[in-house]
C-alpha cells in the first residue's frame, strides 16, 4: 500500500477553518473544552417540496449544522482577482486559496522554493455552480466556461497555483471523506521522491446553498437528534458540518538546516481501498486493518510504540463498531493504553475535510502533550466494551510515547492512515537580532494593521523579523520596520512604498576615498563568511604585489549581536564637522593600503549583493570608484587592477605634496575663488564641489568669511590636480601592459560625463589629472535608471539628491559617525531594494538560523460577502448613468463602463491597469468581443491590449480605427 518513509516529513505550516474555530489556537481551545460546535435551530425548516427530488415520507428536519464562520466572505484584491470573477468561484476554492496562503505565510515559504512547491487538493461537491448560473445569467462576462473555471473541482489545485505562483506538481484528490488525509499522503510520497522540496495539502467542504439542517430518514447515518456522538452508547448517526484546511510539509532535514518551527513529524501513511464488499456503502475491518499496518510499516514502527490514535468516528453504529473492532486487532494488545479520540464529536463530520480536521487535532494534541476529552462521550456500547489497551477519551490523558496515528474512512472505501510523531524540540537558543521587519499587504489598511501587530508583537519581534525576511511577498504595497534594540518593544514604522510591477533596475555607484576609515564594515565582515572570502582574496592579490596587511586594517569592532547603547546609536558629531580624527590618512598606514581597503570592501558588497540576487543594471564611479566600476562590468580582472589601484597610489604618495577641500557649495560658485594652483578637482553635484591645490589655507579663510561650509579632507595629497602630471604620465605607460576588453554593464563616466565608450591608457591619465565629472555622471545614468545604491561608505546620496533628484538612492554602509551596526545598515539597504521590488536573499549563517515563530502573525484580510443567493450581490453594478470616468473621449468613457462591468467595479481611473485590477485572459477575450461589438469593427487583441491602462487602451484602439478608415 505505501513503501517505507526513507526520512520522515516536517508539518511547518498549517491554516484552518472549522466550525468554531478560524486558527489553531481557537481549535484547541474548542477542544479542550470539550464543547460541540454544531449550531442548532428550530425556526428554519425548510419546505419539503423545495427538494428536488423530494423528501421521504418518513423524514423528519433536524435543525442541526457545522457550519463555519462566514463562509461567504473573501478578500479578492489580495489575490489580485475581480470582484466579478469572486462572484463567479465557489466559496470552497475561495476559503482554501486564503487558508493555503496563510499556511505558507506563516510557514515563511521564500519566493525561491515556488518553483518546486506542489499542491494536492481537494473540495466537496456543491450547488453552487447552478447558482451563479441563475443569479448572473446575461451578465456581462459570464458564460459557460467561466462558470466552470469558477466552480469546476478540476480546477482547484492549479488556480491555487496559478494565483500563489506555485510552479511543482498540481494534483486534485478526490476521495470523498478520506480527501485531507489522501491529499497529505500524496504530498509527502512527492517530498519523497524529491518531486518537490515543499508541499501543500489542503481540502475544502463548504455546502452551497448554506445548509442549517437535513432531512434524517430512519436507518440512515444520519443523527436522529442532532447531536454526533462517535463510539457513544447513545450514538444514532452524525451530524454534517462545513471544514477546511491546510497544511504546509517539507522534509525534516530542510526544515531543521532552514530553522522552520516543526509543529509534527509525518513517520510514514498509507492509503488503500476496501474492494468488493456486500454494498458501496459498507465498511470491511480488515482492509481498515491493513491500511493501518501499513503505514505502521511505512513509520518503521510498532503498534506498542502508538500511544494515541485519532480515528475517523463518525457517530454511526455499524460504522463505529467496525472501526473500534480493528483498532483492538491493531493496538488491542499494547502494554500500555491507547487513547482513541475523534473531533466529529465537536464539529460534526467535515466530510472531505474530516481527515484534514483529525491530522490538525492530532498536531495539536501530540506538540502539547495530551489528548483532550472527546465531546459528547460518555460510554461505550456494551459490545465494545472489550479487554483492550483502547482507552476512549472521557479525561484528557497524557501522550506518553510521542507517537500518534490519524485515520479516515472515505465513503466508498478510500482508506488512509498517517502516523505521526511529536516535534523535535530544537535546544533553546536566543533568537538572532534583526534590524528590519518586512511587511506586505495588498493594501494601505492591511499594511497598517499588520504594522500594529508586529509593534504590539515584543519579544517575539525577531523570530517574526526572521521569517518576513525569508518568506515570499506578492504584494505590492510594501513597508520596511526598523526594530529597535534601545527602544524595547516599539517597533517604528521605516518607510512605504507601492513596489512596480518588476523590480526597478538597480544601478550602483562606487564612491572615492573620504568617507572611507579604519574598522568599516568590520562587524559585517565578522557576519559574513562571503564578505571576510572577498576581503581576503583581494588581500592575497594586494600582499601579492607589495601591500601586506590590508586585514590589519579591519578589525573586529564588536560582537555580531551586540547592539550599539542608546547613546552609541547617535551621530559623533565632532566627527560630522570635520574635528575627529587628522583627515590627512584617516588613520590608514598608507595610500597604497588605505586605496585597496576601500576597493577591497566595494568589491566585498558587490559579491555579497550578488549572493542576495542584487546585480547592477549599469555603474558610476567617483575618482578611486572607478577603478572598481571598471572590474565589476568586466573591463578589467581583479588581480590587474589591485595591481592599477596600487600603483596609482603609490604614484600619488611620491607626487608633490598639496591640500584637498571638500566645499559645499557648487563649482561656478566656488571657481572666482580660486588662488592660482587650486583647481577644481571634482563637481560632485550643483551644490557641491572639491577644490585641490598646493596651499589652501587662504581659499579656506575666504570660504570661512562667506559662511560657506567646507572640511579638509586631505592635506598631504592635492587629488585631481595638475600636480600629478608626472604620476598620470608614469600611470598611463602602466596602464598600457593591461588588457581591457568591452564593458559587460553600462558604465557611466565621471571624466566624460557619458557613457563609457572604451578604457586605454588615455583615459586613465585623465581619470588621474582631470576634474571629476560625477555630476554630469549621474544625470547620464539618471537618463536610464531611477534606483541607485551607493556601494561601501561614501556621499553619494546626497550628490545624487541634487545632481539627479529623480535617482532613488540607497546605502550599503554606515558613514564613520554612526553608532549603528554595519549589518543593521546592509538590512536596510536590502530592505530598501525590496521596497523598490526586488526579492533579495538575506544572509543567514549557518550559525545563525532563524528560529521563527510557530503561530506567526497571519495576513490580514479585508473580507466581504459573494453570494449570488443574495440579490443585492448577484449581479455586477451596471454602468452608472453618470459616467465612473471623466475622460476626454467617448471611447475611454465607454471602456471604463466596460471594465467596472466586467470587473465588478462601481469606478475605475485612467491609469489603473486592467490585470492590476484582477482581469485575466478570459475576461480579456470578453473585452475584446465588447470592443468589437461597440465599434462594429474586428479590432485584434494585440491592439486591445496593447496597453493595459483605459486611457492607453483607448489611444490603441482610436488609432487602429483611424487608420483603418484612411
Amino acid at each position: 500500500m505505501s513503501a517505507a518513509f526513507d526520512q520522515p516529513i516536517a508539518v511547518v505550516g498549517a491554516a484552518l477553518r472549522l466550525p468554531g474555530a478560524r486558527n489553531l489556537g481557537e481549535y484547541w481551545d474548542l477542544l479542550t473544552g470539550a464543547r460541540d460546535t454544531v449550531t442548532r435551530r428550530t425556526d428554519a425548516v425548510p419546505d419539503p417540496a423545495a427538494s428536488s427530488l423530494g423528501v421521504p415520507p418518513d423524514a423528519r428536519f433536524v435543525g442541526a449544522y457545522g457550519g463555519i464562520d462566514d463562509p461567504m466572505a473573501f478578500d479578492p484584491a489580495r489575490f489580485g482577482m475581480s470582484a466579478a470573477e469572486a462572484l463567479q468561484t465557489d466559496p470552497q476554492q475561495r476559503v482554501l486559496l486564503e487558508l493555503v496562503d496563510e499556511a505558507l505565510h506563516v510557514a515563511s515559504v521564500p519566493a525561491a522554493a515556488h518553483a518546486r512547491t506542489g499542491v494536492f487538493a481537494g473540495a466537496g461537491l456543491n450547488s453552487y455552480a447552478d447558482s451563479v448560473r441563475t443569479a448572473l445569467r446575461g451578465a456581462i462576462g459570464v458564460d459557460d466556461f467561466a462558470v466552470e473555471l469558477g466552480t469546476a473541482r478540476d480546477y482547484l489545485a492549479g488556480k491555487i497555483a496559478y494565483r500563489l505562483n506555485l510552479r511543482g506538481p498540481v494534483v486534485n484528490v478526490l476521495a470523498a471523506c478520506s480527501t485531507g488525509l489522501v491529499a497529505v499522503h500524496l504530498a509527502s510520497r512527492a517530498l519523497l521522491d524529491d518531486e518537490v522540496d515543499v508541499a501543500v495539502a489542503g481540502v475544502s467542504a463548504i455546502r452551497y446553498p448554506l445548509w442549517t439542517g437535513y432531512w434524517a430518514v430512519p436507518g440512515s447515518i444520519a443523527s436522529a437528534d442532532g447531536v454526533c456522538r462517535p463510539f457513544d452508547v447513545r450514538a444514532t448517526g452524525t451530524v454534517p458540518a462545513d471544514g477546511a484546511g491546510a497544511v504546509v510539509l517539507k522534509r525534516l532535514a530542510d526544515a531543521v538546516s532552514d530553522g522552520d518551527d516543526v509543529l509534527a513529524v509525518v513517520r510514514g501513511s498509507a492509503v488503500g481501498n476496501d474492494g468488493r464488499k456486500p454494498g458501496f456503502g459498507h465498511v470491511r475491518a480488515d482492509a481498515q486493518e491493513d491500511v493501518i499496518r501499513a503505514a505502521l510499516r511505512a513509520a518503521g514502527v510498532e503498534p506498542g510504540d502508538v500511544s494515541y490514535v485519532e480515528a475517523h468516528g463518525t457517530g454511526t453504529r455499524l460504522g463505529d463498531a467496525v472501526e473500534w473492532s480493528t483498532l483492538h486487532r491493531v493496538f488491542g494488545a499494547n502494554a500500555g493504553s491507547v487513547a482513541v479520540g475523534t473531533s466529529k464529536g465537536s464539529l460534526g463530520h467535515t466530510r472531505e475535510a474530516a481527515g484534514m480536521a483529525g491530522l490538525l487535532k492530532a498536531i495539536l494534541c501530540l506538540s502539547n502533550g495530551v489528548v483532550p476529552p472527546s465531546a459528547n462521550f460518555g460510554a461505550l456500547p456494551h459490545d465494545l466494551r472489550l479487554e483492550s489497551a483502547l482507552l476512549p477519551v472521557t479525561d484528557p490523558i497524557a501522550v506518553e510515547r510521542g507517537l500518534g496515528g490519524v485515520s479516515a474512512f472515505g465513503l466508498g472505501g478510500t482508506n488512509c492512515h498517517v502516523v505521526l510523531e511529536r516535534a523535535p524540540r530544537p535546544a533553546a537558543r536566543p533568537a538572532a537580532r534583526r534590524s528590519v521587519a518586512l511587511v506586505s499587504s495588498h493594501s494601505v489598511a492591511g499594511l497598517d494593521e499588520e504594522t500594529r501587530l508586529l509593534r504590539d508583537a515584543g519579544a517575539a519581534q525577531d523570530d517574526l523579523a526572521a521569517g518576513s525576511q525569508v518568506r515570499a511577498h506578492h504584494h505590492q504595497f510594501r513597508r520596511f520596520v526598523e526594530l529597535s534594540a534601545d527602544l524595547g518593544p516599539k517597533a517604528l514604522a521605516r518607510r512605504t512604498r507601492k513596489a512596480p510591477r518588476r523590480a526597478t533596475a538597480a544601478a550602483f555607484a562606487f564612491p572615492g576615498v573620504g568617507s572611507d576609515h579604519i574598522g568599516m564594515v568590520a562587524d559585517l565582515a565578522a557576519a559574513s563568511e562571503l564578505f571576510r572570502a572577498s576581503l581576503r582574496d583581494t588581500a592575497e592579490l594586494a600582499r601579492a604585489v607589495g601591500v601586506p596587511g590590508l586585514f590589519a586594517e579591519l578589525p573586529a569592532e564588536s560582537p555580531v549581536d551586540s547592539p550599539p547603547t542608546r547613546a552609541g546609536a547617535l551621530v559623533n558629531l565632532r566627527m560630522v564637522l570635520g574635528r575627529g580624527a587628522p583627515p590627512q590618512s584617516c588613520g590608514f598606514t598608507s595610500l597604497p593600503v588605505r586605496h585597496l581597503s576601500l576597493f577591497a570592501v566595494q568589491l566585498a558588497f558587490v559579491d555579497l549583493l550578488a549572493s542576495a540576487g542584487v546585480r547592477p543594471a549599469a555603474v558610476v564611479g567617483h575618482s578611486l570608484g572607478e577603478w572598481t566600476a571598471a572590474t565589476v562590468v568586466g573591463a578589467i580582472s581583479r588581480a590587474d587592477a589591485v595591481r592599477m589601484v596600487a600603483r596609482r597610489a603609490e604614484l600619488i604618495q611620491s607626487a608633490p605634496q598639496g591640500m584637498t577641500v571638500s566645499v559645499a557649495a557648487g563649482a561656478e560658485e566656488i571657481r572666482p575663488l580660486l588662488d592660482d594652483g587650486l583647481e577644481i578637482a571634482a563637481e560632485n553635484s550643483p551644490v557641491a564641489c572639491v577644490v585641490s591645490g598646493i596651499d589652501a589655507t587662504a581659499f579656506e579663510e575666504r570660504l570661512r568669511a562667506r559662511g560657506v561650509v567646507h572640511r579638509r579632507l586631505d592635506d598631504r595629497f592635492a587629488f585631481h590636480n595638475r600636480l600629478l602630471a608626472e604620476a598620470a604620465d608614469t600611470l598611463a605607460g602602466l596602464v598600457e601592459e593591461v588588457e581591457f576588453t568591452e564593458p559587460a554593464i553600462p558604465m557611466a563616466s565621471a571624466v566624460t560625463g557619458e557613457w563609457v565608450k572604451q578604457f586605454d591608457a588615455a583615459y586613465w591619465r585623465a581619470q588621474l589629472i582631470g576634474t571629476v565629472r560625477f555630476k554630469d555622471a549621474l544625470a547620464t545614468l539618471a537618463r536610464d535608471h531611477g534606483l541607485l545604491v551607493e556601494i561601501g561608505p561614501g556621499n553619494v546620496r546626497p550628490w545624487a539628491t541634487h545632481a539627479a533628484p529623480d535617482l532613488d538612492t540607497v546605502r550599503t554602509a554606515k558613514s564613520s559617525f554612526e553608532g549603528a551596526r554595519d549589518r543593521d545598515v546592509y538590512e536596510q539597504a536590502l530592505a530598501e531594494l525590496w521596497l523598490h521590488g526586488h526579492e533579495p536573499v538575506w544572509p543567514v549563517p549557518a550559525a545563525d538560523r532563524p528560529h521563527r515563530a510557530p503561530r506567526a502573525l497571519p495576513p490580514v484580510l479585508t473580507r466581504r460577502g459573494f453570494d449570488p443567493g443574495r440579490e443585492h450581490e448577484a449581479v455586477p453594478a451596471a454602468p452608472a448613468a453618470e459616467f465612473p470616468l471623466r475622460a476626454a473621449s467617448e471611447l475611454s468613457q465607454r471602456l471604463a463602463e466596460l471594465w467596472c462591468a466586467l470587473l465588478g467595479l462601481d469606478h475605475v481611473d485612467e491609469d489603473d491597469h486592467f490585470f492590476d485590477l484582477g482581469g485575466d485572459s478570459l475576461l480579456g477575450r470578453h473585452l475584446i468581443a465588447l470592443v468589437r461589438q461597440h465599434t462594429g469593427r474586428e479590432v485584434p487583441g494585440e491592439v486591445v491590449f496593447a496597453s493595459g491602462t483605459v486611457r492607453g487602451m483607448a489611444d490603441s484602439i482610436q488609432r487602429h480605427l483611424s487608420e483603418g478608415t484612411r
